[in-house]
């Protein structure tokens, strides 16, 4: 149960950090971070950029469990 709270919360914190990080980017480029059609972008790059993230992830662990169990 604790791994499971524990696993929402950082990825909730990555997608805060991608999301700081995207609108960072589009603010440096001059465009209107406080727009309504910029935000929704921003939401759904940070979204695409999150489930990415977490595939890659669990492919990865997928792969090396799969690994460890032929090794031995």
């Amino acid at each position: 149960m604790i791994n499971r709270v524990l696993t929402t919360l950082s990825i909730a914190l990555y997608a805060f950090v991608v999301s700081y990080l995207v609108a960072s980017v589009f603010d440096r480029n001059g465009i209107e971070t406080n727009a309504m059609l910029n935000s929704v972008f921003i939401l759904l790059t940070t979204m695409i950029i999150v489930i990415v993230t977490v595939i890659l992830i669990a492919a990865i662990n997928r792969f090396l469990v799969s690994r460890q169990r032929t090794d031995n």
